[in-house]
């Protein structure tokens, strides 16, 4: 059994034994039966209901031995949590910088915010997250490429996200990666059943939007926003083109429901109905 061991500590309020008992009790909660994130909703609810405890006023303690991010991320290595941190300082230095002018440096602070509140959206969604490091073979063995990677666990029902071991971590191949968790919770890309490899949604459109915000992230003042053309020509370290299966239409999960309403094709659901798409 998954179970919370101690989910947090009260800050500063000294409870009765009766209170904290319960609230232990409360979080001790089996988490193949119910979503952590869930359940951490719930709890924070139920404290201030019934106790009258704000979440500002509760402490996050330890988690399980798989570091839970209040609940739906497995980081050990806290990557993304360094990366916040990285994020939010390139906004301010950017904002400091008086000497650049304002509509250069417009692009990437807006691409910093999308950073941090895609970030935001992604540690409250329900959706369970596990972030890697891993040897970068492992990577070639799956990809021929190096560098990382993003796909859906079947078993654990977790998005895997995984970065190559390096000495630095790479903040901009992160974002990358990051863009995808972020697409699959907003209906844009989908995983299959079969391996957790992409699904039908995932298009050129997805790679254009993830190697911008690389770009940006790690060239800042001097990132671009990618081509079609640039994206399709991609090779990987074979000389073979990357994305050449890839589709070259814009596909979510909004514009096959809106085709199929427009030139009346019953069945929508069935074209999906071997994807694994993000649901509340």
């Amino acid at each position: 059994m998954n179970q919370y061991s101690k989910i947090l500590e009260i800050k500063d309020i000294k409870l009765p034994a009766s209170v904290e008992n319960t609230i232990l009790v409360k979080y001790n909660a089996d988490l193949t039966k119910d979503h952590p994130q869930r359940i951490m909703e719930r709890l924070l609810r139920n404290l201030k209901q019934d106790y009258g405890i704000e979440e500002k006023e509760v402490k996050y303690g330890e988690t399980n031995k798989n570091n839970f991010d209040k609940g739906n991320i497995i980081d050990p290595h806290g990557l993304l949590n360094l990366f916040l941190k990285d994020v939010k300082k390139r906004k301010k230095n950017l904002n400091n910088e008086n000497e650049i002018n304002a509509l250069v440096k417009n692009k990437p602070l807006s691409v910093y915010e999308d950073t941090l509140n895609e970030i935001d959206y992604i540690k409250n969604s329900y959706q369970d997250f596990e972030f890697k490091l891993v040897n970068a073979f492992s990577i070639i063995a799956k990809r021929n490429t190096i560098l990382g990677g993003t796909y859906y666990d079947i078993d654990k029902k977790r998005i895997i996200v995984e970065l190559e071991t390096v000495k630095n971590i790479d903040f901009a191949l992160l974002s990358h990666e990051l863009v995808h968790c972020y697409q699959f919770l907003t209906g844009k890309i989908s995983f299959n059943k079969k391996d957790g490899g992409v699904g039908k949604l995932y298009d050129v459109y997805d790679e254009i939007e993830a190697y911008s915000r690389e770009s940006y992230i790690k060239e800042g003042l001097f990132g671009h926003d990618y081509s079609k053309n640039e994206i399709l020509n991609m090779k990987d370290n074979f000389g073979n083109k990357i994305y050449r299966n890839i589709s070259k239409r814009e596909l979510s999960i909004s514009s096959v429901k809106k085709y199929y309403t427009n030139n009346l094709i019953p069945n929508f659901e069935d074209y999906l109905k071997n994807e694994i798409i993000y649901t509340i």
